[in-house]
């Protein structure tokens, strides 16, 4: 069984001789994998010990995940610190800490919102604003926070949203000097043993507050230590108690305390990132669970089980030490996303190393790319507006290397300069050659297709959980010979421009898409953007819900999106069942060839 315990600090027992059945926890994890589960780790505490813990292959207990909106988690505790060593109240005006981006006529809700109103959720505002969202905007956050307009007295209306946590870690930061890592260093992560956690930057300088953290799945569980114990940390109070349990209590009416979402259990509360991060704490039991996942958005089946399975863990009799424990440990030693390797393929395959793929013009910004073999592996290194980026791939076994290629539309918003992949490929026809990209550092699995037809290539891309759609339009190439100095780069520009001015991409017999259009795994943008799919949307919908402002915004989500998930676009955008049914079976008639 992978464990975390070499580095952690955590202490470890056995279930039984904490009061769980090991029979229990096998069960929870085998009706999560009968129900499709898609689980990266777990850890169970009870009494002050880590009873069942496991990974994923290839996830591992020192390997950091990105815990998204479970990052609020960790911010309420910087706001907490500041707020007990007097750098601010809690009671607080939000336009106090901002004089010089204050709007010139702020309205009065926004005058009247406060750090309580953004610590629970209730700042007035009834737009949602997803992290992925702001990503890509490069100018102040502060500046479109104050843009967003307050429509409800503060207090008065929850609109849960990734805006306020940022305008938390803002106001740490203006205050004390510090981002609320860096503040957070000393006074909580070097005590309580958290290392290597890591947390992105935006555009002001400011940790996010909302998302943005990697770090260990037992650096979420010593988070929820920390909250289960009121505040104490291995007998220290680091985190002023009267807070810790205010952040875990409902405020204003809401199952939402200071970043903490309040459970269904009584007395339950929880952390939350997309796809399927928890730090679930049950105080009865004195108990917690963690998990990081690749859940849908959303992750009702997770979200059922756990709250129908774990507090009869936790609720049976005196269990026999015997029952079940060798059964457990070897179900943990065999936990896989990926499958072996299997390395069947076709040996009549096209050869493709010497060859450069230039790329029609596309939203991807990918200008070319080649697929080289090389012994046991192949290598795909890929030209767009950030550089050059090398991705290895098994044909044997599965490779890890590190990597720089990213698609931020695929990765709910995510960018990073590098990081870890685990790959492999084959050629699942003479002609089609077929990559999984893992990045387990995330929850998110890429599937990569090229295929090739003559001297003509598709190149296909799709993810297996988003807040976007789930699919990139499939970009069209034509390939050349590569020349001496590709593969560093050399000559590729001028390749490319040439290749560009020569060749009519339209008239190119291009391989057939093999990925059926849906309202979850294609674009609002790549819908319009197509004269027969945008024909499906205009039968459908209303024309005037098409031409609207804010579509534009809408572009990288898929239409299932925009109703169910995305409070911020549902004002305009509220699709129904019928109406999503219906352009989800009309879109099924669509040809899948390439251009229209």
């Amino acid at each position: 069984m992978a464990s975390a315990a070499s580095f952690d600090g955590l202490a470890r027992a056995s279930p039984e001789s904490r009061g769980v059945k090991s029979a229990d926890i096998l069960a929870f994890l085998k009706e999560a994998k009968d129900l499709g589960v898609t689980f990266n780790s777990f850890m169970l505490y009870r009494r002050s010990a880590v009873i069942c813990e496991g990974w994923w292959y290839p996830y591992e207990p020192k390997l950091p995940h990105m815990t998204h909106s479970a990052t609020k988690s960790f911010t309420t505790v910087a706001v907490g610190l500041a707020i007990q060593e007097g750098y601010f109240s809690i009671t607080d005006r939000v336009l106090s800490f901002f004089p010089e981006q204050t709007p010139d006529e702020p309205s009065e809700n926004l005058k009247a919102m406060t750090v309580e109103h953004l610590l629970t959720q209730t700042s007035g505002h009834t737009t949602s604003i997803s992290g992925g969202s702001w990503r890509g905007i490069k100018s102040s956050w502060i500046e479109e926070f104050f843009k967003v307009p307050v429509t409800r007295p503060p207090g008065t209306h929850f609109q849960y949203s990734s805006a306020t946590s940022y305008m938390l870690s803002a106001m740490v930061q203006r205050t004390t000097g510090k981002s609320a890592l860096d503040f957070l260093l000393r006074r909580m992560l070097q005590p309580m043993g958290i290392r290597d956690l890591r947390w992105q930057v935006g555009p002001d300088g400011v940790n996010p507050g909302g998302n943005g953290i990697s770090c260990h799945t037992s650096d979420l569980l010593k988070l929820a230590i920390l909250f289960l114990n009121q505040g104490k940390w291995e007998g220290r109070q680091l985190l002023a108690k009267e807070y810790a349990l205010d952040a875990c209590r409902p405020h204003f009416g809401n199952q939402y305390g200071y970043q903490w979402w309040i459970g269904e259990y009584p007395g339950s509360f929880y952390a939350y990132g997309l796809f399927g991060q928890f730090a679930i704490v049950i105080p009865e039991y004195d108990a917690i669970l963690v998990t990081t996942a690749s859940e849908p958005w959303g992750e009702s089946v997770l979200r059922s089980l756990i709250w129908r399975r774990l507090p009869g863990i936790f609720d049976s009799t005196t269990p026999d030490v015997r029952s079940g424990s060798y059964e457990l440990r070897s179900y943990l030693s065999e936990l896989r996303v990926l499958p072996p390797f299997s390395p069947h393929t076709h040996t009549d395959h096209q050869d493709l190393s010497d060859r450069l793929f230039v790329t029609e013009a596309n939203i991807d910004n990918i200008e070319a790319f080649t697929l080289d073999f090389e012994d046991d592996r192949a290598v795909v290194h890929i030209w767009d507006h950030r550089g050059i980026h090398r991705v290895d791939i098994g044909l044997k076994s599965w490779l890890t290397s590190e990597t720089s290629v990213t698609c931020a539309p695929l990765h709910h918003g995510y960018e990073a300069e590098t990081t870890m992949v685990v790959a492999g490929g084959r050629w699942s026809a003479p002609d089609v050659f077929e990559m999984t990209w893992q990045f387990p550092e995330t929850a998110f699995q890429d599937r990569v297709v090229i295929r090739v037809a003559g001297d003509a290539a598709l190149f296909e891309r799709g993810v297996n959980v988003n807040s976007f759609a789930t699919q990139r339009p499939p970009i069209a190439a034509r390939i050349l010979d590569k020349g001496t100095g590709c593969s560093a780069g050399l000559n590729v520009k001028k390749k490319v421009a040439k290749a560009l001015q020569l060749t009519d991409f339209s008239k190119m017999q291009l391989p057939a898409r093999t990925v059926p259009f849906s309202v979850v795994g294609t674009s609002i943008g790549e819908l319009l953007d197509r004269a027969d799919t945008r024909t499906v949307l205009q039968e459908v919908l209303p024309i005037d819900l098409l031409n609207h402002p804010r579509m534009q915004e809408a572009r990288s989500y898929a239409p299932e999106r925009l109703s169910r998930t995305m409070a911020s676009f549902s004002s305009f955008a509220s699709l129904s069942d019928t109406e999503l049914q219906t352009i989800e079976a009309r879109l099924k008639g669509v040809p899948l060839d390439t251009k229209r």
